[in-house]
Parts: C-alpha cells; structure tokens; sequence
C-alpha cells in the first residue's frame, strides 16, 4: 500500500474498528524506512505490542487506536 492511501486510511479511520485497526498499522510496518521501534516508543508500548497490533492478535481500545493512528499518521 502507498503511503498516500495509507495517510487517507489513518484520516478517515473511526476508533473502534478493529479491522482497519490491524490494516493500518499492518501495512504501516511494510513501508521502507518503519521501524517498530519507532512506533513503540511513541506509543510508549513495547515492540513486541506493535508486531501484535500488526498481526491482529492483540487490539487495543477505541481511544488507544485513534491515538496509534496518529502516531502513525505523523510518520508518514
């Protein structure tokens, strides 16, 4: 996914969707130059937090992922 469609993604992203949750932060991580490191500290979590945002095994509350969004909004 192009980092244009992934900034529209993160704008119009509601908290609470979880399936677009994992979407965004998945092909956030695939983008060249990302790092989870990055992102992990800051959402101040731990990198292996943000591997399983990615994958969708862990999903965080309604307002945790409007702030992660943008965050990951901010790095693009």
């Amino acid at each position: 996914m192009s980092a244009p469609h992934l900034s529209q993604l993160c704008t119009s992203f509601v908290g609470g969707n979880n399936d677009a949750f994992k979407e965004i932060i998945a092909n956030f991580l695939e983008l060249p130059g990302v790092a989870q490191k990055d992102l992990a500290r800051d959402c101040e979590v731990a990198i292996s937090t943000v591997s399983r945002w990615g994958r969708g095994v862990s999903i965080p509350g309604r307002h945790v992922q409007e702030f992660v969004v943008k965050k990951v909004r901010a790095r693009i």
